[in-house]
């Protein structure tokens, strides 16, 4: 019982639940739109993306990264925004590494 009691969370990430995408209404442009929204002190190394499935039923295998959605903070920026498009029937957002800081809100139209 010592060693469990010595052991620190080393966790510094989460995924969002899954929301519908255009694909799951069928919706023919794909177009969507992400803003996400940080405290000041939202750590430099930590980033947060967006992640799109194909799959009706995903597991975690079914999830890839969509490119060009990736926010990374800094000390100036505590809001941005990205567009992106694709049929997808579920999307969510991936944050990692991060170490202090909130995030506050991460908007999704799709």
């Amino acid at each position: 019982l010592g060693d469990v009691y010595k052991r620190q969370i080393t966790y510094t990430g989460f995924v969002t639940d899954k929301y519908q995408g255009d694909g799951y209404y069928s919706q023919p442009d794909g177009v969507h739109t992400v803003a996400y929204q940080v405290s000041a002190d939202f750590n430099a190394n930590a980033t947060i993306k967006m992640q799109g499935s194909l799959a009706t039923t995903p597991t975690e295998d079914d999830w890839f990264d969509i490119a060009d959605t990736t926010f990374t903070a800094d000390t100036s920026t505590v809001t941005s925004s990205a567009n992106f498009t694709g049929n997808y029937v579920w999307v969510r957002s991936r944050t990692q590494s991060m170490t202090a800081g909130t995030v506050n809100s991460i908007l999704l139209n799709s």
